[in-house]
């Protein structure tokens, strides 16, 4: 089986010359590395702090850019992402800044140019909704939370 994997040319700036470009680890991954552009010690606690990454990406019209976490540090820092997935729309071209906690108990040392979430570009759908009465029966119905079980 041939398997296709579409490319297009993204525009990004480095905010500074030492900033870091984004880059795929594997030749077929979906996501590319995003990495700090400072040091700094993330404390544990729930308290978020922003981490500048140094670039702006010029997401092409119909695209989105979501930001997600990366699965290695996720071992290490549950859900350090503190906002889940993020999402960069088009018209945004200002820095991509990423918001992390430490949930752990030992201290998280970031240094620069330290791969801290990933990114995957998009297309978007956008929804045209239609208000009706009654939605489209399923087997499912309105069962939610483990309903299918455990």
């Amino acid at each position: 089986m041939e398997i296709l994997i579409y490319t297009m040319k993204v525009k990004i700036k480095k905010l500074h010359k030492d900033a870091i470009i984004p880059e795929y680890q594997k030749v077929d991954d979906a996501g590319f590395d995003i990495c700090s552009d400072i040091d700094t010690n993330i404390y544990p606690g729930n308290k978020p702090k922003m981490i500048t990454t140094g670039i702006s990406i010029e997401v092409p019209k119909g695209y989105v850019l979501t930001i997600r976490q990366r699965s290695g540090l996720s071992i290490i820092y549950p859900n350090y992402l503190s906002i889940g997935v993020g999402t960069v729309d088009s018209g945004y071209l200002g820095e991509i800044f990423v918001p992390v906690v430490n949930n752990s108990s030992s201290v998280w040392g970031i240094k620069r140019g330290d791969r801290i979430v990933q990114g995957i570009i998009h297309p978007i759908i956008q929804a045209q909704f239609e208000e009706v009465n009654e939605l489209s029966k399923t087997d499912r119905g309105e069962e939610g939370f483990g309903s299918t079980g455990v």
